[in-house]
């Protein structure tokens, strides 16, 4: 099933907003999580490396504070208003939340950003 679908069936299992999991490839077979200023719980930060969080699941959906890239929310938030502010995707998460809306993440959706779209500064070869 590829990721749109996925995402998608999250949402008609009532889990929306969905998150994936991001990733960079960092060496062979070997990836870190890289939306750490995104992803929170209870107001505390992800990291790099697992454990990650307290909250997290490796095989299972989990219910977070906010996420930050490759998610998929409800086209009726956007209707009724919520918008990007600047605390970025934390901010439209709590806008979310403030809906009623519970954010998930699923932590098998794993998105793997190519090392081909860093941008140079970043490279560390």
């Amino acid at each position: 099933m590829c990721i749109r679908d996925s995402f998608l069936a999250h949402a008609a299992a009532g889990r929306c907003p969905i998150a994936g999991w991001p990733v960079l490839p960092v060496a062979e077979n070997q990836t870190i999580f890289y939306d750490i200023w995104a992803y929170r719980k209870d107001g505390a930060l992800f990291t790099n490396n697992p454990p990650y969080h307290a909250c997290y699941r490796a095989d299972q959906p989990f219910e977070v504070d906010s996420v930050g890239s490759v998610w998929l929310f409800h086209a009726e938030d956007v209707r009724a208003g919520a918008r990007f502010d600047a605390n970025g995707s934390v901010g439209l998460c709590a806008q979310l939340r403030d809906r009623g809306r519970r954010i998930w993440v699923d932590p098998t959706l794993t998105v793997v950003q190519p090392r081909e779209l860093w941008t140079p500064h970043l490279m560390h070869d």
